[in-house]
């Protein structure tokens, strides 16, 4: 839209866009300066880590190289897993992204298919209050790149068996909980 100029702070987080930590922060060098000097989360956070920063760099230097059909493949990828989520019968609220809520509305229900999938190779999130509110739990899905078909179809066999074991699909309690 041409209005880079106009933008004076650029912020990325790299969790997200890069799987690292940490982020970064563009602008100006006046502006860059104030902030590293004045901002507290700022002033009290240590560089990135080497690695990090050369596998942002490799990453950014990818995108450039390949980024419209690398981005393709990550959203082919996603819509196989969300149709497949979708056809299973799980809720996953507004996501559009191939990072994915798959609503448990549960804490235990959440926590024990986050063990559960963990012991058969899958990992998968949980996001518990107060991550989100009470009856907003969820265990993250996050596809890549890296995923296969196979991986996928495995995760969804597991969420599928453990949605039905934990009563995360028919939305029953789960009953008291013992010791």
């Amino acid at each position: 839209y041409g209005l880079e100029q106009d933008i004076p702070v650029v912020i990325s987080t790299f969790s997200k866009t890069f799987g690292g930590i940490g982020g970064i922060l563009l602008g100006s060098a006046d502006v860059v300066e104030h902030i590293k000097h004045y901002a507290r989360s700022f002033l009290f956070s240590a560089s990135l880590p080497g690695p990090i920063v050369a596998a942002a760099s490799t990453i950014l230097t990818m995108m450039e190289d390949d980024g419209e059909n690398l981005v393709a493949e990550l959203h082919e990828k996603a819509e196989y897993m969300r149709k497949g989520l979708l056809d299973i019968g799980f809720d996953l609220g507004d996501s559009n992204t191939q990072i994915m809520p798959v609503m448990c509305r549960d804490e235990r229900k959440a926590l024990f298919m986050h063990v559960a999938l963990l012991e058969s190779g899958v990992m998968m999130v949980p996001i518990t209050y107060p991550g989100v509110k009470k009856g907003e739990e969820r265990l993250r899905v996050n596809v890549t790149r890296g995923h296969t078909k196979e991986d996928m179809d495995k995760a969804l066999e597991l969420l599928k068996m453990y949605g039905e074991a934990f009563f995360v699909l028919s939305g029953e309690e789960l009953g008291p909980y013992e010791d």
